[in-house]
């Protein structure tokens, strides 16, 4: 499955959408295919992210938290702790992650410029997800998850 999202996220680089004169069924499927290629993406980065969180933050959050040394937090570190680690992190990533890449590319495609552009995909971000991100802090500090 990983090859397959990397082999659509490497596959093309993307023409413009082309002229009014084309048919509608090529920019159907060159739209179809920018939107798969910007959601490949970003799983691919959620999976790399999430193996890189789930090996690195039980130990900060031991040194941030317990205050202790970097070398006190390695030393009590569990394979298993960072595995269990990865399986809330993944997850969130997987959904975090290509969220945005979609947002981005369908922002990239209007008439906004530059700091517009950038200040919506981050409202949208950051209004959508922040669900997500509450329940993945609250388990990385081992917190239980209660609603309001």
């Amino acid at each position: 499955a990983l090859l397959l999202l990397f082999a659509l996220a490497s596959s093309a680089t993307w023409p413009a959408f082309g002229t009014p004169q084309e048919n509608s069924r090529s920019h159907e499927l060159s739209f179809h295919h920018h939107l798969a290629s910007a959601w490949s993406k970003g799983a691919i980065a959620a999976i790399v992210a999430a193996a890189l969180s789930a090996f690195t933050e039980p130990a900060m959050n031991r040194v941030l938290v317990e205050r202790c040394t970097t070398v006190q937090a390695l030393a009590g570190m569990k394979v298993s702790d960072c595995l269990s680690f990865f399986l809330v992190t993944c997850p969130m990533n997987l959904l975090k992650f290509p969220f945005f890449e979609v947002v981005n590319t369908l922002l990239a495609l209007t008439s906004l410029h530059g700091f517009a552009q950038g200040a919506l995909t981050g409202w949208l971000f950051c209004t959508f997800m922040l669900p997500f991100t509450n329940i993945r802090f609250r388990k990385s500090m081992n917190q239980p998850i209660r609603g309001s």
